[in-house]
């Protein structure tokens, strides 16, 4: 990036959050930092649109500005053994129902009855549709009420290798689902319980398209194999994140997580993901927008740009293709302001909790698990009275030794602006390790690790001898 675009970055770390209300990315960045190198890098992996919130982008760059360094590498990723699905859902929902929680499924909860008084607000019932009937399920006054407000992954559409998930978008249906009527019903009753139609009135702005390949040997996994340090099948980290096809009009991208991705999955099959964030537009060899495409002709567009189209009937012989169009997915993103959120217990609310990725958090991003877990938490321990903490967000932004890091990094390793004053004040003193090793010490570091590494070869051939 530019000096004017660097500065950019360091002027919204030091924003107030206040200050950012309802702003967008792009109405904040130049066009230079829109076509940076860097904001490819940072967009693909967390799925950022330049209409998306300023406020979120800039509380994501401090919560992983340590991991800034590890970004144009993908070094910083970590991954579980499954998908998150069977890593994390699976066994947790078999603790909860071991200890008698009972999970119901075909029940659409759309309202509570609340009750409000001098006291505050208690939740009397749920009110729920039941196979077509409206019912009532009474809430004790030992009881408590958590809600999920919104999904990201309501009114999901489906396809497959030949019908597409979707032939059009259409906004008149935005918030108007199943997902949202419970959100939308509370806070139609109270400012406190938040505005759901800033994060699902358009739906051209939060949907993107994923698809799933379940691949046996076939050209793709050759090409694969080109691209990954691992065999795929080795067990071991594939892609190590996403590839992302930078000359694609869709900015395609696909990655290769550990195999297998799922228990029980067959020796000889992997299973890939891909996603888009231009699905709107015409692709490349495809003349079509990528929710209309089948799944078949999405493998044509990866196969396209992989230099393989010429293998393409090989590739979809051995390719399982599943589509998904998800309109709401990038919904938590969209800009917002002071209020749009409720809080996690809203106020007055004495056995009502609000959970998930549309709640404040005070400084946490929304789309991790994490702060999933932590809204959940704040919930319990509020209204349970608990005298426990919330473990803190991870505090490593306010490390002086990460942000002289960042600001190496952003400046492509190269010297920052001051970085030579602050050695000469540094040298020779405590703190000069927690200054970013220059060129020079890097010089030193790699020559110092080759003699080590030299004498320890030869002192394993004595012993071998």
């Amino acid at each position: 990036m530019g000096k004017l675009d660097q500065l950019a970055i360091i002027r919204l770390l030091l924003k107030n959050k206040e200050d950012l209300d309802d702003l967008t990315i792009e109405d904040y960045f130049s066009e230079s930092f829109l076509s940076s190198n860097f904001w490819t890098f940072w967009r693909t992996m967390f799925a950022f649109e330049n209409w998306h919130s300023l406020l979120e982008l800039k509380l994501y760059m401090h919560r992983f500005l340590h991991a800034i360094d590890g970004l144009n590498d993908l070094s910083s990723l970590v991954f579980p053994k499954y998908n998150q699905y069977d890593t994390f859902v699976t066994p947790l929902r078999k603790v909860l129902q071991s200890k008698g929680v009972n999970i119901r499924f075909n029940v659409l909860v759309k309202d509570l009855d609340i009750q409000s008084n001098t006291d505050g607000k208690v939740v009397e019932a749920l009110i729920t549709e039941q196979d077509g009937k409206e019912v009532k399920i009474p809430i004790g006054k030992d009881d408590f009420v958590i809600v999920t407000t919104g999904s990201m992954t309501e009114d999901t559409f489906y396809g497959d290798n030949k019908n597409a998930p979707i032939i059009g978008i259409d906004n008149s249906s935005s918030g108007q689902s199943a997902g949202w009527k419970l959100w939308k019903n509370l806070a139609a009753k109270s400012t406190i319980f938040g505005k759901p139609e800033k994060f699902c009135s358009n739906i051209e702005k939060s949907a993107w398209e994923s698809a799933t390949l379940t691949c046996k040997p076939s050209a793709l996994v050759e090409k694969l194999k080109e691209y990954s340090v691992n065999d795929p099948y080795s067990g071991k980290t594939v892609t190590g994140g996403i590839i992302t096809i930078t000359d694609s009009n869709w900015l395609m991208s696909f990655t290769c997580n550990r195999q297998p991705h799922f228990p029980g999955q067959p020796d000889d099959v992997l299973v890939l993901w891909v996603y888009a964030l231009f699905m709107d537009k015409e692709g490349n060899y495809i003349k079509k927008p990528m929710p209309q495409c089948t799944g078949d002709e999405i493998l044509a567009e990866l196969c396209h740009h992989l230099g393989i189209i010429d293998q393409l009937d090989d590739v979809i012989k051995n390719t399982i293709v599943r589509t998904t169009f998800m309109p709401y997915i990038t919904s938590m993103f969209m800009p917002r302001a002071k209020g749009d959120r409720p809080k996690v217990v809203p106020e007055g609310c004495k056995n009502l909790g609000l959970i998930g990725q549309f709640v404040e958090t005070n400084n946490d991003v929304v789309f991790t698990m994490e702060s999933s877990v932590r809204t959940a938490r704040i919930a319990v321990y509020e209204l349970l009275n608990l005298n426990k903490q919330v473990p803190d967000i991870n505090p490593l932004q306010y490390d002086i030794r990460h942000l002289l890091k960042a600001a190496k990094t952003l400046n492509d390793d190269k010297p920052f602006v001051g970085e030579g004053l602050l050695r000469k004040m540094l040298k020779g003193t405590y703190f000069e390790h927690i200054l970013p090793i220059g060129s020079e010490e890097q010089e030193d570091h790699e020559s110092f690790l080759t003699e080590q590494i030299t004498k320890f070869k030869d002192w394993l051939k004595g012993i071998k001898g």
